[in-house]
């Protein structure tokens, strides 16, 4: 879905688009995340340095975690745990820029949870029940 995807902005942009990696660039994914890892880091001098090394470990892990149905606990969500790493990562820039730029992108995050949560609560107050098999068979009638 990735070369598809870098493929087709390719084409709205009138260049060619990934073609080096391999046979139809299928090993561009691997080649992105290569040149990822191997990539000079570049922090700023008054970073703390830490935070700048664990605020992207933090959204990536809690990103796809969220993508799990893993019950960890009574009330515990994963999903929101997310937007720690995008304000850890303003934080240890110590700017006051890249603060309120951290700040602006988890409200930002944070009023998508609450949309997508409300259209859940939206189905389950409509069947009564928390049940994924309920649900589909309440939805069998229409």
């Amino acid at each position: 879905m990735t070369v598809i995807e870098r493929k087709v902005m390719g084409s709205m942009q009138r260049r060619i688009g990934p073609n080096v990696v391999f046979s139809y660039a299928l090993l561009q994914p691997f080649a992105d995340a290569l040149k990822l890892v191997i990539q000079e880091q570049i922090l700023p001098s008054q970073a703390t340095k830490s935070l700048c090394f664990l605020a992207p470990m933090v959204t990536l892990i809690f990103s796809l975690l969220g993508w799990g149905v893993i019950p960890l606990g009574p009330g515990l969500a994963l999903s929101s745990i997310g937007v720690y790493g995008i304000l850890f990562a303003g934080w240890s820039a110590n700017s006051k820029y890249a603060f309120l730029g951290s700040l602006r992108s988890t409200a930002q995050m944070i009023s998508y949870e609450l949309i997508y949560s409300s259209a859940v609560l939206a189905v389950i107050l409509l069947c009564g029940t928390f049940n994924i098999t309920e649900i589909l068979e309440a939805q069998q009638s229409v």
